[in-house]
């Protein structure tokens, strides 16, 4: 959902270093600037047999640092896939067909690898390395519905946020994880063993090097101290002493609102929670705001965003009485805050390294009750009508969760030229996120929405569409196979083994 809609854009020329950052490059920023050398190389790993692999477990700020000390930049996010893709828009660099022989993917190498290794997987430009063996980090803070807004000439991200856009895919991904158009974000903050980053630099830009040896040792400030939070602190100061919990305040009043009512979660003076938060947001000015929206997700800063935009005047005594009820809070410390799987994944990533993690919410994520019973339940020509008008990815995840009897049966009402694609579409499935799923019920109609409950984890593959296929008539079966093959012999190939094995093993579960 964040790769769409597909915009054609205008960029401005650049140049764009044809491979990422290695262990050598950065070593000799490390011994130029005194700047602090990834954690994992005092432990012993980093050796010289190592140089020429891209450099990993730096963050954001010691990319950006490098870029400076370089006298370039990172790059805009669309000037990344822009170098990865050429102006065809095509799915990897060297074409449309995934070849695992071009990249670095799916744990075949067990973590990176040299920068030079896969000369056939250069893109249009001669671009090395854009996909697999590690992500990247771009400039651009990342936002889920950002090509739906960002302006069609040399777009940037927003202004703030919690995550930097990361793209390239990495090591252990596979191929749908390393498609160029594939966005990944991550904190700022982190470092992992699976990013890394490259730099670019425009004609005629003027970067100011950092100066040798004090680069990026800032003298050290006397530490201010914090301020204690009580019913006679400033609110300036607890403000900017505790931007991390005004956000907190802030998803609070988000939440309650949600759980109401509008007119319950409406005060006497008339103003919703995005309203107030508006408000004080305005009162602050841009950069205590700023601050604050760091540590809030997408969704919470567009729902504020939106109220911002439809705020024309303020009365002085309606902001008065907001920031004092926002002082109140505060003061109580009486907040919610914020869980869910992309926290247990930075957590869990933080604690294992991201393979670890990964395996571990897997586990957990199977055991998630699966969704879609009540839809289970509703006759399939009932259900043909209802979602022939949805985009077929939308289709192919509904079909993806139904008993393969009741799926084939939708499948045979729908229109002819749409039942490769959405089979098509099935076997390229692997999984999905309960964030992803409940956008899906947020975008459904409203009827659907009553009845689509829970969580979902394993969908799709080749095996969901051999099932599927098994339950429909022959020549429909023998139509969709030969459209898939000319789609992508390889997934055709998939689903007919699995297919086979499914008729050999009549009884083994779905």
């Amino acid at each position: 959902r964040d790769e769409q809609p597909q915009n054609r854009v205008l960029l401005n020329a650049y140049w764009i270093d044809r491979y990422p950052v290695t262990n050598r490059d950065y070593k000799a920023f490390v011994d130029a600037t005194d700047h602090r050398a990834p954690p994992h190389w005092k432990s012993g790993n980093h050796t010289f047999a190592r140089d020429l692999h891209p450099v990993t477990n730096v963050n954001w700020e010691d990319a950006a640092t490098y870029a400076r000390w370089s006298g370039k930049r990172l790059l805009t996010e669309a000037e990344w896939e822009k170098a990865a893709r050429g102006t065809v828009g095509q799915n990897y660099p060297w074409g449309d067909t995934f070849r695992k022989d071009n990249v670095n993917s799916s744990n075949d190498y067990e973590g990176t690898t040299p920068i030079n290794q896969f000369p056939e997987g250069a893109s249009p430009y001669g671009v090395m390395d854009m996909c697999g063996n590690v992500q990247e980090w771009c400039t651009d803070w990342y936002y889920d519905d950002m090509y739906t807004t960002s302006a069609l000439d040399n777009p940037t991200g927003p202004q703030g946020g919690q995550y930097r856009v990361c793209r390239g895919g990495f090591y252990a991904e596979n191929k749908a994880g390393v498609r160029c158009s594939a966005r990944h974000f991550a904190p700022p903050s982190t470092m992992q063993d699976h990013i890394g980053f490259r730099c670019a630099v425009s004609p005629g830009e003027k970067i100011e090097p950092l100066p040798a040896k004090q680069s990026s040792k800032k003298p050290k400030k006397a530490q201010k101290k914090k301020v204690e939070i009580s019913a006679d602190t400033d609110l300036w100061d607890i403000v900017a002493d505790y931007p991390e919990n005004v956000a907190k305040v802030a998803r609070t009043l988000l939440v309650e609102a949600k759980d109401q009512a509008r007119e319950e979660g409406e005060d006497s003076d008339g103003l919703s929670a995005a309203d107030k938060l508006a408000v004080f947001m305005i009162a602050l000015g841009q950069n205590r705001s700023a601050e604050i929206m760091k540590y809030l997700n997408d969704h919470e800063i567009e729902r504020i965003s939106q109220a911002i935009t439809e705020q024309q005047i303020v009365p002085r005594s309606q902001e008065k009485a907001v920031l004092e009820e926002m002082k109140q809070f505060l003061v109580a410390g009486d907040y919610v805050s914020r869980g869910g799987i992309d926290f247990a994944r930075g957590t869990l990533e933080k604690a294992l390294g991201p393979r670890k993690a990964q395996a571990l919410l897997d586990r957990v994520t199977s055991t998630t009750a699966s969704g879609f019973y009540m839809l289970r339940n509703v006759a399939p020509e009932q259900i043909i009508p209802f979602i022939s008008k949805e985009h077929p990815q939308t289709i192919a995840l509904i079909l993806s969760q139904l008993d393969t009897k009741q799926a084939a049966m939708v499948l045979s009402g729908l229109h002819e030229e749409m039942r490769s694609d959405i089979a098509y579409r099935i076997s390229q499935m692997e999984t999905i996120s309960p964030q992803v799923l409940r956008e899906l019920e947020d975008t459904l109609a409203h009827e659907l929405r009553t009845i689509l409950t829970g969580q979902i984890t394993q969908i799709g593959g080749p095996k969901a569409v051999a099932e599927i296929l098994g339950q429909t008539d022959p020549e429909i079966e023998k139509a969709v196979m030969k459209d898939i093959k000319q789609q992508d012999a390889e997934s055709a190939n998939a689903v007919s083994k699995a297919r086979s094995e499914a008729q050999n093993n009549p009884n083994t579960d779905a």
